[in-house]
C-alpha cells in the first residue's frame, strides 16, 4: 500500500488543469473571515504557512488504510514542501521550475516541470479566486470552502478546506476511487518560511529520474 502523500502526489502528478475559458462574471463569494469576495485573493490569506501534518486515507467504508506525519512549509505563489516522517520517510518539493520526490527508504529521486504537476492540492491553496474559477465550482458555507472539479476527467471528486482564525487547517479530498484523504495542519502561527526552504540538492549517490513533458 503506497503511502498517503503517495496518493495525494499521485492527484497532484495526474489532474490536469482545464482548458476552459474563464466566465465573465465569477460569482460572489465571502472569503474566509467573512471578508468581501475579491477575485484576486487566494485560498490562502497570509504570505506563508508551515507547521506539522497529520494525514489519514479511508476507503469508502470509513476504514484506515494508512496514515503518517510529518512537517510541511507552503508559500506563495508555487513553492512548497511536504516532508514525510512517519512511517517511512519521503520528500516532496516544488522549488518554482521542479516538482521533486524523493523516497529516502527506497533512495530514489524523480522530478518533472512544475507545469506537469496539474493541481496538487496544496497549490491550490496559492492560487487567486479568478484562476480556480476556472476550474472548480467554488462553495462557501461558513468556514468551508469545497471546490469541485469542472472537468470529469479530474481525478478526485471535491476537495474541502477548513478554515479557523481565517487560515486553512485542514483539508478533506474525495479521489474517484471512493477513497478519503484526510490532512489535518498544526500551524507555526505568524511564521512565513524563507525561500531557501523550498531548495533541493539530491544527492550526489542517487540518479535522478527527470519527467519530461
Amino acid at each position: 500500500m503506497r503511502s498517503v502523500w503517495g496518493r495525494v502526489a499521485a492527484i497532484a502528478v495526474l489532474v490536469s488543469c482545464s482548458t476552459r475559458a474563464l466566465a465573465e462574471e465569477i460569482p460572489e463569494h465571502p472569503s474566509p473571515g467573512a471578508q468581501p469576495f475579491d477575485a484576486s485573493a487566494s485560498l490562502l490569506p497570509v504570505e506563508g504557512l508551515l507547521g506539522r501534518f497529520e494525514q489519514r486515507i479511508e476507503d469508502a467504508e470509513g476504514e484506515l488504510l494508512s496514515q503518517s506525519r510529518g512537517q510541511f512549509a507552503l508559500r506563495k505563489p508555487h513553492f512548497f514542501r511536504w516532508s514525510i516522517e512517519a512511517p517511512g520517510q519521503q520528500l516532496l518539493v516544488a522549488d518554482g521550475n521542479w516538482l521533486w520526490q524523493y523516497d529516502l527508504d527506497l533512495e530514489t529521486i524523480t522530478r518533472q516541470p512544475m507545469g506537469l504537476d496539474g493541481s496538487a492540492p496544496l497549490r491550490l491553496l496559492t492560487q487567486s479566486m479568478k484562476d480556480l474559477a476556472r476550474d472548480y465550482r467554488l462553495e462557501w458555507t461558513a468556514d468551508l470552502l469545497t471546490l469541485t472539479p469542472l472537468s470529469p476527467k479530474a481525478d478526485f471528486d471535491a476537495m474541502r478546506v477548513h478554515y479557523r482564525d481565517d487560515l486553512p487547517r485542514r483539508l478533506t479530498i474525495d479521489d474517484n476511487l471512493g477513497q478519503t484523504i484526510d490532512i489535518v495542519f498544526t500551524v507555526d502561527a505568524n511564521e512565513v518560511p524563507p525561500l531557501s526552504t523550498f531548495l533541493f540538492e539530491p544527492p550526489d549517490t542517487i540518479d535522478v529520474y527527470t519527467q519530461e513533458p
